[in-house]
């Protein structure tokens, strides 16, 4: 019976970040499912930078926000709608130098877009819907954030 070649594999290893390392790991794919990581459930508040804070209490109270902390005088005050928070800190030099949204679940995006348009809001657009199965508008606050609303479509 003829001999097999003799097959040598070597690896070369050099340090490498433990993450990275399991990310190599062949037959898996997950962080989470390696290491059994607690898994973040939501996101618990957004902080955002002022330069007025009576502006933004009223901009985020005409939202439908309730402060719950803080108020126009405050270098901090901290905002709840539902289960979302915003927190809101004066830094009365801020000016927006990279893009970002943040988006908060709606039960009824069209409901809330004619009251924000009631109060004077000016979203960029009607609500419309997206490809990702998404209803939602866009909303720019004082300070430049841009905020998205947005309610499922049904399946």
């Amino acid at each position: 019976m003829p001999r097999r070649p003799l097959l040598v594999r070597i690896r070369l290893m050099w340090p490498v970040h433990p993450a990275q390392r399991l990310m190599e790991s062949p037959g898996t794919t997950d962080l989470h499912d390696r290491e059994r990581l607690p898994m973040i459930q939501s996101i618990s508040a957004v902080t955002f930078a002022v330069r007025s804070m009576p502006e933004a209490l009223s901009f985020y109270t005409t939202l439908g926000f309730t402060l719950i902390f803080g108020g126009p005088q405050s270098a901090f005050s901290t905002l709840q709608a539902g289960e979302a928070f915003v927190n809101l800190t004066v830094t009365p030099t801020y000016t927006p130098t990279w893009w970002g949204r943040t988006i908060f679940r709606v039960d009824d995006v069209d409901a809330l877009y004619q009251k924000v348009c009631a109060q004077g809001l000016t979203p960029a657009a009607p609500p419309q819907n997206g490809s990702w199965g998404e209803r939602y508008f866009h909303l720019m606050d004082p300070n430049g954030h841009e905020l998205s609303f947005a309610q499922l479509l049904p399946a």
